[in-house]
């Protein structure tokens, strides 16, 4: 007989059937069943031992569809052959695909896109439990035309092959209900059962054969439904109307089985509802016929937050309050939402910051685990020849034999020397520190180590690599060997001991189960591909795609939490708050949106000619509505609805129908926004130290009493204080200064380079000097290396020739000269021409050509000047030619500042040595005097100062001047019918040095007759004087400008001894320190905030400010 019970959501049918099934077994009866959904049964199975004990909860058996199914099957030997996986129904999906492509019309061209398998799963899922064969599509598809006719034989084609498939070795557990009621209609296996159906408001086509079966031999079956009536007055619209026809046809049915109906039980009172407020708002919802509640609903909440996070916080706020106040479990809450996805890593962390266990029925993807990761990482790398990034992945998931500090190590060379390609095969060759003149000892053996970590890493690689040919099961078995070569399960093992000994049990769990899953993987690969030939790649593809159908679940690590759920998954039990997040328009409820091969038209097409096709426009609106009533209705004292102002996406955003819905229910009911008051928004430490430091300044009673709890709180009092100084904008130092001292130390050796970061930024200092925080870049020739380049060859060419010399040399003769010690450069600076590219010897080519229109003007800027070269690369320092420019501090400390200088000129006139420093420069550098007062551009003029007051290797000196060489040769606007004159004129122009030069007459003719401002920054006037112009100092002001870098370095070695890093970037007239930092993220520093205003000024305005700071008047 055929028992139907009705009630609304909590009108307690799910407490008459176990009330129905207690008092069965109590008479002694024996053959008892509830079938539920396969969410319900843990639940269903503990609410029966709580009412009837241990022994007795026996008699019921509690079973899914699926369930069912399998064990009856299994009992009988029905279902003897390997089941199919998920994984293994991609595989043999994408097989059908690849046979089936060149004869499909409309989906030939996407057949083995991984998209395009998906989509036929699902398909296949879905006309599986419609009781839809593949014949049943074919024959339909003959009676339809144009596209949709293609389609359908499309997928009649796909799905008659994959089903082919399936059986030549397996059971696919889609088709178990199938089975099983084909099963049941040959066998009584059901026969005097008395079945409880609960939880159900419609059933799929396979689950309708199966009840046909079970009426027939079931004694008793009860089924209830979620609804008050089984007519239909909406006419399939309502909120009950796919509900109520579930009823109807299961009464069709029985008739047509000529099966008894009993009349329906009605339940008509609502017995879960503690709260008035709720028992009213179902009465009226979704019925727009009922009038509105005058009651002032308590125990409703509708709550607009600004966004995602703002939500989280209300609902972690409130569940913290309804804990203190009400002394509420936290089992006896729940968090739904449409889909719980999106606020995984929000939701689930506001709780966190509250204190708050909860657990999210998510899905585990298997995929982004360690061991898979290997996989595919590794097939990644043999099928791309080699890519860096994927054998480095591989590296790193800690399955290749290596450490963290052997993977820095080998990533660390392979971006240097931008290995890629053939050349993970073969030993590498290059400087571990990148271009180097000399290989030192300590280079050998660290190249040596990082090549045995390449052959650690590529042994395994290449063993697979060799494996992967054939068919996919031989690939299958190349991938099991790979794993032993790598011993991955004793890494497996390691990994997971670590995480128990940290507590993390759950990710232990989640790691040993992801090598069950990449095992039955490979399994099903070489069962199902065992004829299928691939590529590599292809092979790599299918794998991939098999493991995003794996997941890895998520058990509950306690037993008192808040869950956390989406409304389509989550049956949660004995629940008093509810709170549903997320009531935006068009995502709860769902928009209704077509999903899958076939659209909503095609769909009623095909529903026209017979086929029991589900899943409508009209049907999904009403499976939505009512979706979200049943969670409505999930508890039993409080329920907070919320919905936000901005998307995930920082979209503005609508309440959906609900919040209208409810509010026409309930007038009185207002939406509540963020709380204004201070107190409010305090429920925990954590979020009540966000908003202390939100209200840090206020000079308020409760921000204060916020700011004396936290200062005082030995764990919260570092935190305060960087508070406090972020507030206050306290530039960045050391906490005590002798940790400075120890860092940077007392008597401080330096080079010009350093000199100019500090005072570019004393923070970018600290980083990269102090923390040795250093930017990873590849050994290439960049313009660095080009300077460098340069100064080779014009050393070289200086050593070599004289003007005379050169200018007898013909053109060509020149060029070949300069080719020649370019690839002497290569050979000895850049590891050899092996391995450079057609792009790399292009450049070179140009470049050599731009040296040859430098070093023809070097050579007659030389013929023309009284200074003659006399070294080049200079060593300044303690063990170099020239001492070092040396300070003496205050306390005793010593500063000394070392370098080289590309070139030394000196002149000899009248027994005077005067000595000018030269410069190359490949970039746009302009000498400015004003640099200095800011710390910057202070190279040559150390160097300068230090041949002059050092007499140990040209005796004594006069200083004649700094000088700034372009090297390179740029670019001329000329108008095409210029004569070569001009042309040339224009080149020697672009060649012409800047810098300082002495104010004496004679360095000045020394340098250049006639002082035409030709080759130097200084142009002659008739009247015997200097342009304004010019660049020029007189010997005091050089002894001023020294006394000058003195202060400024005493400064800086007081500043970093002190501790003082602030990140005080130099901003201004062109200069921005902060343009180019690699440490800009991690400063904090933001336009608009303190910085050093950088002014350019001429060389009298100069030379005046330098004189106020000698009468005690400091630029700082």
């Amino acid at each position: 007989m055929l028992h139907l019970m009705l009630g609304r959501a909590g009108f307690g049918k799910t407490s008459c059937i176990h009330q129905e099934l207690a008092s069965r077994v109590k008479e002694g009866e024996q053959r008892l069943m509830l079938l539920v959904p396969e969410q319900f049964s843990f639940e269903s199975e503990r609410a029966l031992l709580a009412l009837l004990g241990p022994k007795l909860a026996q008699t019921v058996q509690v079973v899914s569809f699926t369930r069912l199914a399998q064990r009856l099957l299994q009992q009988e030997g029905v279902s003897s052959s390997k089941r199919l996986d998920d994984s293994g129904r991609a595989m043999l999906m994408s097989l059908a695909l690849s046979q089936a492509q060149d004869h499909l019309t409309v989906y030939r061209p996407q057949a083995q896109t991984p998209g395009m398998i998906q989509s036929m799963l699902s398909a296949s899922a879905e006309f599986k439990m419609c009781g839809i064969s593949p014949d049943q599509l074919g024959a339909v598809s003959h009676s339809l035309s144009g596209p949709l006719g293609s389609k359908i034989a499309d997928l009649s084609a796909v799905l008659s092959l994959y089903d082919a498939l399936v059986s030549q070795s397996y059971v696919d557990p889609m088709d178990d209900l199938t089975h099983f009621a084909r099963l049941l209609s040959q066998k009584p296996l059901l026969q005097g059962w008395q079945i409880f159906l609960d939880g159900f408001n419609g059933f799929t086509g396979q689950e309708w054969l199966v009840i046909r079966r079970m009426m027939e031999q079931a004694s008793d079956l009860w089924v209830t439904l979620c609804t008050d009536r089984l007519d239909d007055p909406d006419n399939g619209s309502g909120l009950f109307s796919p509900v109520s026809e579930t009823g109807r046809r299961l009464r069709r049915m029985a008739k047509e089985a000529e099966i008894p109906v009993a009349s329906p039980v009605y339940l008509n009172e609502a017995v879960r509802f503690a709260s008035p407020c709720l028992k009213e708002l179902e009465e009226n919802i979704f019925r727009y016929d009922s009038l509105p509640c005058e009651s002032k609903p308590s125990d409703i909440v509708l709550y607009e937050a600004a966004d995602p996070f703002d939500e989280a916080d209300f609902v972690a706020r409130s569940i913290h309050r309804l804990i203190r106040e009400q002394g509420l479990r936290y089992k006896n809450i729940a968090v739904i939402a449409r889909s719980i996805d999106p606020y995984l890593g929000i939701l689930d962390e506001a709780l966190h910051r509250y204190g708050i266990p909860c657990f999210a029925d998510r899905r585990v993807e298997v995929e982004t685990k360690p061991l898979p990761q290997a996989v595919l990482s590794a097939l990644e790398a043999v099928s791309s020849r080699w890519d860096t990034g994927a054998v480095l992945r591989a590296c790193k998931t800690g399955f290749m034999g290596l450490g963290t500090e052997d993977i820095a190590k080998l990533e660390n060379y392979v971006l240097l020397w931008k290995i890629s390609g053939s050349r993970w095969t073969s030993p590498w060759h290059g400087n571990p520190r990148g271009f180097v003149e000399q290989e030192t000892e300590e280079d050998i053996l660290a190249l040596e180590a990082i090549n045995g970590l390449r052959e650690r890493v590529m042994a395994p690689l290449l063993s697979l690599e060799q494996g992967l040919t054939g068919t996919g099961a031989q690939m299958a078995q190349a991938v099991w060997r790979f794993l032993e070569d790598v011993a991955a399960p004793d890494t497996l093992r390691a990994m997971v001991q670590q995480l128990e000994s940290r507590g993390e049990h759950d990710l232990a769990d989640q790691l040993n189960r992801s090598w069950d899953s990449v095992v039955g993987l490979l399994d099903q690969a070489v069962d199902t591909l065992s004829n299928a030939d691939m590529t590599p790649s292809r092979f790599r593809e299918l794998l991939q795609l098999a493991l995003t159908t794996c997941d890895l679940g998520h058990i509950p690590q306690g037993l008192d939490q808040v869950s956390l759920g989406s409304a389509d998954r989550m049956r949660p039990a004995d629940v008093e708050v509810a709170f549903l997040v997320g009531a935006n328009e068009g995502e709860f409820p769902a928009s209704n949106a077509s999903s899958g091969l076939l659209g909503d038209s095609e769909r009623k097409q095909l529903i026209a000619y017979g086929l029991p096709l589900s899943d409508t426009a009209q049907q999904r609106a009403c499976e939505e509505q009512f979706l979200t009533y049943t969670s409505l209705f999930v508890p039993s004292h409080q329920l907070y609805v919320s919905y936000t102002r901005q998307n995930f996406s920082g979209e503005n955003t609508l309440p959906s129908s609900l919040f209208s819905e409810i509010r026409r229910c309930f007038p009185s009911l207002r939406i509540q926004t963020t709380p204004q008051e201070l107190e409010e928004l305090i429920e925990a430490e954590m979020p009540a130290f966000d908003q202390c430091a939100s209200h840090l300044k206020d000079n308020t009673p409760k921000a204060a009493s916020l700011r004396a709890y936290f200062s005082a709180s030995p764990q919260w009092s570092d935190r305060m204080s960087a508070l406090f100084r972020a507030a206050d904008a306290s530039p960045i130092a050391f906490s005590h200064p002798e940790g400075a001292r120890a860092l940077f130390g007392g008597s401080m050796r330096l080079s010009a380079t350093r000199i100019e970061q500090y005072h570019l930024c004393r923070f970018a200092y600290f980083c990269k000097y102090g923390l040795s925080a250093n930017v990873r870049r590849p050994a290439e020739v960049d313009a660095l290396e080009y300077g460098s380049m340069t100064h080779f060859l014009l050393e070289h060419l200086l050593s070599r020739f004289d003007s005379s010399s050169w200018e007898a040399l013909s053109t060509s003769e020149q060029l070949s000269c300069i080719e020649g010690l370019a690839d002497q450069y290569v050979c000895t600076h850049l590891g050899g021409w092996e391995d450079k590219s057609p792009r790399f010897k292009a450049l070179l080519r140009r470049f050599t050509r731009s040296c040859l229109a430098l070093a023809q003007h070097l050579f007659r800027e030389q013929e023309q000047s009284s200074f003659i070269p006399v070294d080049f690369e200079l060593a300044v320092g303690r063990d170099g030619d020239v001492k070092p420019f040396t300070l003496l501090l205050p306390g005793g400390e010593r500063i000394q500042v070392e370098g080289k200088i590309d070139r030394v000129d000196i002149m000899q006139k009248d027994g005077i040595s005067y000595v000018r420093v030269v410069d190359y420069k490949t970039g746009v550098k302009k000498f400015r005097l004003s640099d200095i007062l800011y710390g910057l551009n202070m190279q040559m003029l150390l160097y300068l100062i230090a041949l002059w007051r050092d007499n140990s290797k040209y005796g004594s000196v006069v200083p004649a001047g700094i000088l700034y060489m372009p090297a390179l040769e740029s670019a001329v606007e000329l108008d095409r019918h210029a004569d070569p004159k001009a042309l040339a004129l224009k080149k020697t122009a672009g060649f012409k040095m800047n810098g300082l030069v002495l104010d004496d007459p004679t360095v000045v003719q020394g340098m250049e007759p006639g002082a035409k401002g030709i080759f130097i920054p200084v142009k002659a006037l008739k009247n015997g004087g200097f342009d304004a112009r010019s660049s020029l100092a007189s010997l005091a002001q050089l002894g001023r400008i020294e006394e000058h870098i003195r202060r400024i370095l005493t400064q800086m070695a007081q500043s970093l001894q002190n501790g003082d890093i602030a990140a005080l970037p130099i901003q201004g007239s062109g200069v921005d320190a902060c343009q180019y930092c690699p440490y800009h993220a991690v400063c904090g520093w933001e336009k608009g905030d303190a910085s050093r205003p950088f002014q350019t000024m001429k060389n009298d305005q100069v030379f005046e400010t330098i004189l106020r700071e000698e009468g005690g008047i400091s630029h700082e």
